[in-house]
């Protein structure tokens, strides 16, 4: 059984990372298409967290600004810095497939981490990213989207048959976007 079930996870790692490796790969080289409303992240004028539900997170998420801890949990390099020309940036995605894999969602666990590279070349923590996959959430009895932070997630179905939901919180970085909006104006991957 144990083998089955790293065998699926590894295999939803793999939709992902092809997901987000076109995706980076389309919002490396920005285009009409990833500013319109089939961008593999849409955005989203999304509700901002309170101050409360900032201070959870960040204290769930401190531990990540130190690169090597995200390292050391599973988390990996995952496709480019994703950019596009008019929306902004949301930086170099670190995925966890454990995490991913495991088709629930928890504020402590976040499958992705965004940093974005300093003006010293260091990487620097600026967002999470929350996901699952719609079929695996779905068949687990849920009958609406997963929510945090009193927001839904919402879908990303552009680019495979797989659709995931997710959720962007950007408590690290400023966004005048919004917290929980997909791109940050003040990201860049330059």
């Amino acid at each position: 059984m144990a083998g089955k079930f790293a065998g699926r996870r590894a295999a939803q790692f793999a939709v992902l990372a092809t997901l987000t490796l076109g995706a980076g790969a389309a919002c490396d080289k920005p285009t009409a298409e990833s500013n319109n409303t089939t961008s593999p992240h849409l955005q989203h004028d999304m509700t901002t967290l309170s101050p409360a539900d900032v201070q959870v997170l960040r204290h769930a998420t401190n531990r990540f600004h130190t690169l090597d801890k995200a390292l050391n949990e599973g988390y990996a390099i995952f496709g480019g810095c994703f950019a596009d020309s008019t929306l902004g940036g949301m930086g170099q995605h670190y995925a966890n497939d454990k995490v991913i894999g495991d088709s629930a969602i928890s504020l402590n666990r976040p499958e992705l981490l965004l940093y974005e590279t300093d003006r010293a070349g260091q990487p620097q923590l600026v967002a999470v990213e929350y996901i699952v996959f719609v079929d695996e959430w779905l068949a687990k009895g849920h009958t609406s989207p997963p929510r945090l932070f009193n927001t839904d997630f919402h879908i990303n179905s552009t680019l495979l048959p797989k659709p995931f939901y997710l959720l962007h919180a950007w408590v690290w970085k400023e966004n005048p976007s919004g917290l929980l909006s997909d791109w940050n104006p003040r990201v860049s991957c330059n």
